[in-house]
């Protein structure tokens, strides 16, 4: 572990409000999303564990029909994919390219975003000391007298939420004991801020290690920040502070009958197939519209909640290839719009989770792919309509697809251990300075750059 210090200027941060004002929120898991895709929602946190993205229905039915804003003949674009799939509002022009022939078959965005871990929180996510793979249940917290007698190398083996307390001159470690009070060793082991990572990975750029002074309090003190305590703190920030979003599909989360879940691969396979029949996951044509569109046209990259099923994995979505398997008349496909069926075989690329480490990891070796097959519905002019999940994939497709936009890590919030409860103690988190950690981090990289 190479250690350097690096100095960050101690420069007041302006707090910005957030677009929700100030939130009471607490456990924030991977399924953080509820996802409403009709115009462009913003995220609230009303309940313990979901995201909702707020829109009405019978608002924007009539502005998104056909390429944008149009209406095709007897139809509309928004009729025919039903609630909660029309590809065409996860463009941020409200325009997509329809027609199957003018779209890329495969193509690569020009950067894979970085892998990181997604912190469960059966070990307190990002309180969980990873060097040591102490969880947040089994230590105790240090005071200042204590954390200025240890060695830089202890220092470094602490967490990234409590080296972010003592970077904050915080030795009542709110952002620890946050964590500790909504974390709990019986979580479920998808449970954590993949969310965050996802998004994050997307919005900022790799970091590397650099080693600080505290930004306020005891500028004696040097910490040393690991690429993953930074990436876990963008992660969190990102998992918390509200921001717009637009998604695509419908979270499979149906309530399961305890007698039929005799395990966790009976449940998994239950809720799979109730999504299925309910056709609640995303369509397999908007799918290939938002793949093509954003990655192959706009070369723009998207979260995808890759399990179908109870579990919730999110993805930053990186490449995709699409083979052209059989076309047909759809003779048996009487919905007065589609003409041809065209089946399709697409291997598609995400950014996987990757453990914690020191330095930058290798992107290229945190790729994972999934093959889906599906039938594409096409009009008489080569536009896609619609979709049908084929083969293995009915069960095994993604869940939702969804995106936001860049936070403004630039303010104070005050978080709840449980919403539900006005009465619940609370956390004043301040975020400004994962900002300057970053940008010291960034510059750091630069600075070994040119060596």
């Amino acid at each position: 572990m190479e250690i350097k210090d690096t100095e960050t200027q101690d420069t007041e941060t302006q707090d910005t409000e957030t677009q929700g004002g100030t939130m009471n929120t607490a456990k924030f898991r991977c399924l953080l999303l509820l996802p409403l895709l009709l115009g462009i929602p913003q995220f609230s946190y009303a309940t313990r564990n979901k995201r909702h993205c707020h829109t009405d229905y019978r608002q924007q039915q009539h502005r998104h029909n056909g390429l944008g804003m149009k209406s095709y003949g007897d139809y509309t674009y928004y009729g025919l994919w039903g609630k909660g799939n029309n590809p065409v509002v996860f463009s941020s022009s409200g325009y997509y390219e329809l027609e199957l022939d003018k779209l890329p078959l495969a193509a690569a965005l020009p950067q894979i975003p970085w892998s990181g871990d997604y912190w469960p929180f059966n070990r307190g996510g990002p309180a969980y000391r990873w060097q040591i793979q102490e969880s947040v249940f089994k230590y105790q917290l240090l005071s200042k007298k204590k954390i200025k007698r240890l060695s830089l190398d202890k220092i470094a083996k602490l967490s990234p939420a409590e080296k972010y307390d003592i970077f904050m001159g915080r030795f009542d470690y709110p952002l620890t004991n946050y964590l500790r009070k909504i974390s709990a060793p019986d979580d479920e082991m998808w449970e954590g801020i993949c969310n965050g990572w996802s998004s994050a990975s997307m919005h900022f750029s790799e970091p590397g290690p650099v080693v600080l002074k505290p930004s306020r309090g005891d500028r004696d003190l040097l910490i040393p920040f690991a690429s993953a305590d930074i990436k876990a703190l963008l992660s969190f920030a990102e998992a918390n502070i509200d921001s717009k979003c637009i998604s695509c599909g419908l979270r499979c989360d149906l309530p399961l009958k305890k007698e039929d879940a005799h395990d966790g691969e009976k449940e998994e396979e239950l809720a799979r197939n109730a999504c299925s029949k309910r056709a609640q996951d995303i369509n397999p044509g908007a799918f290939h519209l938002i793949l093509a569109n954003e990655i192959g046209i706009k070369k723009r990259s998207f979260v995808s909640e890759i399990d179908a099923g109870v579990m919730v994995w999110n993805q930053p979505t990186y490449r995709y290839h699409a083979t052209k398997i059989a076309e047909r008349p759809a003779d048996d496909l009487n919905d007065g719009v589609t003409v041809n069926i065209v089946s399709f075989n697409t291997t598609v690329e995400y950014t996987d989770e990757s453990d914690p480490s020191w330095g930058k990891c290798t992107s290229s070796d945190c790729l994972k792919e999934d093959n889906y097959t599906y039938d594409l519905y096409l009009d008489r002019f080569g536009r896609i309509m619609g979709g049908k999940w084929t083969g293995e994939s009915v069960l095994n497709h993604p869940d939702f697809v969804w995106r936001t936009e860049k936070p403004k890590i630039h303010t104070s919030l005050e978080l709840a251990v449980d919403e539900d409860d006005s009465d619940s103690e609370t956390f004043e988190i301040d975020f400004s300075g994962i900002e300057k950690i970053y940008q010291a981090s960034i510059k750091a990289e630069q600075n070994r750059d040119e060596e």
